[in-house]
């Protein structure tokens, strides 16, 4: 019986298939997830959720955060935001990460600035980054 994944945000369904493994971000590190697996919640960090389909073809997605499930073969991410890997735009990527950048230099002449979300910032734009070569380097049609 294969896993079913789902990957959800506030916005819309991303996808929905069935599949034969899953990896994601946890905050604890990367997971595996395969057939079988004992229930779980748990954080996401930003970065991939990968996943092999049935015909060995993989697919992966973008997230920024959130939550994962695994109950009853079912593998549900809740994400904060999403997008598929071959949706990525990695000049934008770099762009941002270098404004995440120049945010993280200023704070230390503005004491109002948030760091936090500078941090927020420049996690994403660099898990953007590293999804976006390793899924082109392993798709060269994309």
């Amino acid at each position: 019986m294969p896993l079913t994944l789902k990957i959800l945000t506030p916005e819309k369904t991303l996808f929905e298939a069935a599949v034969t493994s899953v990896t994601a971000p946890a905050t604890k590190g990367s997971m595996g997830i395969l057939n079988g697996h004992a229930p779980l919640v748990t954080t996401l960090d930003p970065g991939a959720v990968e996943a092999t389909l049935p015909d060995g073809s993989q697919v992966a997605f973008l997230v920024t955060g959130g939550f994962l499930e695994v109950s009853s073969n079912v593998v549900t991410v809740l994400a904060d935001t999403g997008e598929p890997a071959d949706a990525l735009d990695e000049k934008r990527a770099r762009e941002a990460e270098t404004r995440a950048r120049e945010r993280l230099y200023a704070m230390r002449r503005d004491s109002q600035f948030d760091l936090a979300r500078a941090e927020a910032a420049l996690a994403r734009a660099a898990a953007r980054l590293r999804l976006s070569g390793r899924w082109k380097s392993r798709n060269p049609r994309v």
